[in-house]
């Protein structure tokens, strides 16, 4: 059986020590910068829930859902993840 488990960059970062965004206000300026330190950092929160799925006898899925406002640094350092540490790994880019 498997499971998937979505993420996204900003969401990466925000787990990664990124500033925590306020519901209701804009969203803080350092989402919108490259910010390499703070994604892989975000993945290294994503690899422990890939663990606590894999503990329960499920095969993860990771996908990454992408935005026009992820550089593509920051993309491939989440795909080389992907790659290194993940058995299924896809990238979905949003539209708009």
């Amino acid at each position: 059986m498997r499971r998937l488990l979505l993420a996204t960059v900003r969401a990466l970062k925000c787990h990664g020590g990124a500033p925590i965004p306020v519901p209701g206000r804009p969203i803080p300026e350092d989402y919108k910068k490259e910010n390499l330190a703070w994604v892989e950092k975000g993945c290294e929160n994503l690899i422990h829930h890939i663990g606590i799925v894999k503990r329960s006898g499920m095969n993860p899925v990771v996908c990454l859902n992408a935005f026009g406002t992820d550089t593509k640094n920051e993309v491939n350092l989440v795909k080389a993840f992907g790659r290194k540490c993940w058995s299924s790994f896809c990238l979905v880019r949003a539209l708009g």
